[in-house]
């Protein structure tokens, strides 16, 4: 991977596998010569791959910080050339300092103008921030693993998802440690062989609930296209639900009802009885 900004060259290799344990190597190159280097252990190579890349990331800032932007230096005064006559002048004698008035602040012939420190390179970060952030993210990024396996997405669903989220194609392009906590807790709610194509985004507002009213037309509509009577949409209720009104059952045990009648009317047709 190259920067035009930085002529950065990285590179990544895999140096060791076995059982449970792969090691990585990521190095910086420029100008030539060897920049950075370091490794990251981890299960998987994609986990030892991002913990090599950061452990590298923070050694070369560390190595080869920014340089500190420093005021501009004031130009150099330039004498007058003394004239040979006014050499041979004897000096003229200095008046006496006039005595300051009691209680007025003493100020020093040779004062020192002191100028703020500079701040260390990198981007800002409050103090909230940095004391939340962990040094090391391999915990965070094993949750990662487990909820892909979990949802049983691949590295490339997982990038269709990143790309619909961030437009990165890869999780090691996430740099704030609260997109890749907010990253881990959108995972968290997507149910297993979710489509990464589909799936809800971190911060996305969901769709309202169907209102309970609604729930119930809709379970009309369904018994009528299957061409139910209300004693053989109630002996269905019953058998599955061990019901007989559905103003008995939740809000979700409608919705389950109303999809049961749909996949029945979708399988079987219009009059069709009651079946379990």
């Amino acid at each position: 991977m190259t920067s035009d900004a930085t002529k950065q060259i990285w590179r990544v290799r895999l140096v060791h596998a076995e059982l449970g344990a792969r090691v990585v190597e990521a190095s910086c190159e420029g100008g030539g010569r060897l920049l950075a280097m370091a490794f990251g252990e981890a299960t998987t190579a994609e986990v030892a791959e991002d913990r090599a890349r950061r452990r590298a990331a923070r050694m070369l800032l560390e190595t080869h910080p920014a340089p500190d932007q420093q005021p501009p230096s004031p130009p150099p005064t330039v004498e007058a050339p003394v004239p040979a006559a006014d050499i041979l002048k004897p000096e003229p004698l200095k008046p006496e300092p006039e005595e300051a008035p009691p209680g007025s602040p003493t100020v020093s012939p040779q004062a020192v103008t002191l100028t703020p420190r500079p701040s260390p390179p990198g981007p800002a970060v409050s103090e909230s921030e940095d004391a939340s952030e962990p040094a090391d993210w391999s915990e965070d990024l094993a949750l990662v693993e487990a909820q892909l396996e979990r949802l049983g997405w691949d590295r490339n669903q997982e990038s269709v998802y990143l790309e619909r989220w961030l437009g990165y194609m890869e999780r090691s392009r996430i740099t704030r440690y609260q997109d890749l906590r907010l990253y881990i807790a959108a995972l968290q709610t997507l149910s297993p062989s979710a489509d990464p194509c589909t799936a809800p985004l971190p911060g996305q507002l969901q769709q309202p609930p169907p209102s309970r009213e609604l729930l119930i037309q809709n379970g009309n509509t369904l018994l009528r296209q299957l061409g139910w009577t209300t004693d053989q949409g109630r002996a269905f209720l019953k058998r599955h639900f061990g019901h007989t009104s559905r103003q008995s059952l939740s809000d979700e045990q409608l919705m389950k009802f109303n999809r049961q009648l749909d996949a029945l009317a979708v399988t079987v047709g219009g009059d069709a009885a009651p079946v379990s």
